[in-house]
């Protein structure tokens, strides 16, 4: 990963933990969302009899890829949080 430097001639470090503060909470409220929706078997059966159990693997994966991105985003913040005075 590949983590921003904090210097003089380059964006302040406040203005990036904000930025990067209100993608993470936006994620989390995503994250929250995307399992509060309703996700049960009676609505995947009439397309076959895997379509839910393919379906939920698919959810799954999404999941998967939100939580990286969360561990991702978690890095960067933890790298300013710990630029500070």
């Amino acid at each position: 990963m590949i983590l921003p430097t904090i210097h003089s001639n380059g964006t302040d470090i406040n203005t990036l933990i904000d930025g990067y503060d209100a993608i993470d909470l936006a994620l989390y409220d995503l994250f929250n969302k995307w399992t509060a929706v309703e996700f049960n078997a009676r609505d995947y059966y009439p397309q076959g009899p895997d379509a839910y159990t393919k379906a939920r693997q698919e959810r799954l994966e999404q999941a998967a890829k939100l939580n990286e991105f969360r561990a991702y985003l978690d890095g960067i913040r933890q790298h300013l949080y710990d630029q500070l005075p």
